[in-house]
């Protein structure tokens, strides 16, 4: 699939290095939708570390001039 992205934005898997920084996301959307941020820093390892996620297959994190703007995953369990 191909996603077409404004000037400045550019989309990739995320990778393990990159938990701070999704963390982040999630917390400035908490914070901005919810007005106080959940914990996700645990949800997201687990996720990431189940034996049937594909990191390269089922996640993206939208950069903006090289920082992290957005993330989304998509996890499904096979049984």
């Amino acid at each position: 699939m191909t996603i077409s992205l404004p000037a400045g934005f550019s989309a990739r898997a995320a990778r393990p290095q990159d938990l701070d920084a999704v963390v982040e996301v999630f917390a400035a959307y908490d914070l901005a939708v919810v007005g106080e941020v959940e914990p996700r820093r645990e949800f997201l390892q687990e996720i990431w570390a189940l034996p049937f996620v594909d990191m390269p297959h089922d996640t993206r994190l939208v950069e903006h001039e090289g920082t992290a703007a957005a993330y989304a995953h998509a996890v499904w369990d096979p049984s």
